[in-house]
């Protein structure tokens, strides 16, 4: 019979979640994710100033999704 007793556990696995994925597949970096985000926005602001898509007032928005939601409740 095998005994466990002189396995070497790393001092930091008792705080580590032995379900959770390794934090390479979790996805971007906070760095990553936050410049891709200010791109999204710098994009978005040339596609404005460059007349390629326009603004909507938040009371027309909001009528129509009131509309919608009226339509599909009667």
């Amino acid at each position: 019979m095998r005994s466990f007793t002189s396995a070497r556990i790393p001092p930091d696995a008792s705080r580590r979640d032995p379900c959770a994925p390794e934090e390479e597949s979790i996805g971007p970096t906070p760095d990553a994710l936050a410049e891709a985000q200010y791109q999204e926005v710098l994009r978005r602001l040339r596609e404005l100033e460059d007349g390629e898509d326009e603004l909507i007032e938040w009371e027309q928005v909001r009528a129509e999704l009131l509309a919608r939601i009226d339509r599909r409740l009667s």
